[in-house]
């Protein structure tokens, strides 16, 4: 077992963030479901949307929250707080409620 903060992670791994459609939630989620700490990068992660040329930030938002879903239905995360949940980036976005 392996401590953060007030966590408890089984594995003492952390799958590091690798931008532009690599740590995405399915990799997290995975890595999660092992026992590991899942990362998600959100460096460009709205370049997919259709609209991410007109509108960054709102393709940014929806594509954090939509790989945040795909996270969580690839693992149960036990040690992972309910509510809200904050990814790591360097923009500085709002909380994301799922």
């Amino acid at each position: 077992m392996w401590k953060i903060g007030d966590k408890t992670v089984r594995v003492p791994l952390i799958q590091g963030g690798m931008g532009v459609g690599i740590s995405l939630g399915r990799l997290a989620g995975t890595v999660a479901a092992q026992g590991g700490v899942g990362i998600i990068s959100t460096a460009q992660i709205g370049f997919r949307e259709m609209d991410f040329d007109r509108d960054p930030g709102t393709a940014t938002l929806r594509a954090v929250r939509n790989e945040m879903a795909r996270a969580r239905s690839s693992a149960i995360i036990s040690w992972w707080p309910s509510g809200t949940m904050r990814p790591m980036c360097r923009l500085r976005l709002p909380p994301v409620r799922i």
